[in-house]
Parts: C-alpha cells; structure tokens; sequence
C-alpha cells in the first residue's frame, strides 16, 4: 500500500468496529480495488473452448436452416393454396359458362318451339287423328250403313251410337301411337 496514506488494519484495531461497520468498510474497500483494476469484457465472461464454439455455431446453422425450410414450407402452402383457390375459381368460371350456354340455348326461339311442340304432341296427334277419322273415305267405312244400331236409313245419318264407337276408335287409335312415342 502507500506509505504515506493510513493503514487500514491499524485504524481497526485502534478503533474496534462492529460487524456491521466492517462490513461497509469492506465492501468500500472492494469497490475502491474494482476500480484501480478494471476488469476486461472477455475476463468478465465465463470462457468456452474451441469445441463448444464450433458446437454453438452448428446449432445456430442448424436453427437458421430449420428457419429456412420452415419458411420454405410456409411459402409452398400459399401457394398451394392460391393454386387451389385459382383452380376452384376456373371451375367455377366454367360451371357458369356451361350454365349460361345452356340456358341460351334453351331460351333460342327454335328451342322453345321445339319444347313447346314436344310438350303439346299429344294436342297434335288428336288434331290429326281427328282430321283422318272426319275424311269422307274413313267416315263412310265407319258409318256401318247395314247395322241399324249404328246407322238411321231413314235420315240417312249417323246415330249416336256410331259416334261413340267412332270416338272410342280414335281413343283407342291414340293410346296405341302415344304408347309407341314414349
């Protein structure tokens, strides 16, 4: 120590000092040493070996490669997932398509004419079965001029029941085409 400054240790054993007091004086004394002999950042930090710094850097390699693919992954989910969106959306667009050609299709006059006809097919065929059956060559084939249930010499018309059996002829003449079509 300096020779010319107070020697601790002779002012303690002149002047007794409790615990307490000596506690302060040394904790003085160990800030005043900390302070002449500062210590560098290195000789603060606990030292590794060669061996655990190439092990640290390994790990931190391997962490920002796990980052990396991770990233990675994520990316490749987006844009599966966009490539899905897009493809659900093309079909989409083509349903529509399809939808609308269609209905265009069945709205064109020609169409409609031709549904209309296929709907009332039963209206034409009683239209000409009627037109056939009223002929004079098929209505004198169906006048049964010999059987005088059907027919009156006398006014020289048809009786009414001649008309029924004409009516059934053409019912059952009906049913028989309508049968086939379907």
């Amino acid at each position: 120590m300096d020779t010319n400054g107070t020697n601790i240790n002779d002012l303690i054993e002149k002047n007794k000092l409790s615990n307490e007091e000596s506690s302060i004086v040394d904790s003085i004394v160990d800030e005043l040493n900390t302070r002449g002999n500062p210590q560098s950042s290195q000789e603060k930090l606990p030292q590794i070996s060669e061996e655990e710094k190439e092990m640290l850097i390994r790990q931190r390699n391997q962490q920002e490669q796990q980052k990396r693919q991770y990233q990675y992954q994520q990316k490749m989910q987006q844009q599966q997932h966009m490539q899905n969106e897009i493809h659900r959306q093309q079909m989409q667009q083509q349903k529509e398509m399809l939808d609308l050609f269609n209905k265009n299709k069945e709205d064109s006059p020609i169409n409609r004419i031709k549904q209309y006809i296929l709907k009332s097919m039963d209206i034409f065929i009683v239209f000409i079965l009627t037109i056939l059956f009223n002929t004079e060559s098929f209505s004198n084939f169906l006048k049964f001029k010999s059987v005088p249930f059907f027919y009156d010499v006398q006014t020289d018309k048809s009786k009414f029941s001649a008309i029924i059996l004409k009516s059934l002829l053409l019912a059952i003449t009906f049913g028989t085409i309508k049968y086939f079509l379907k």
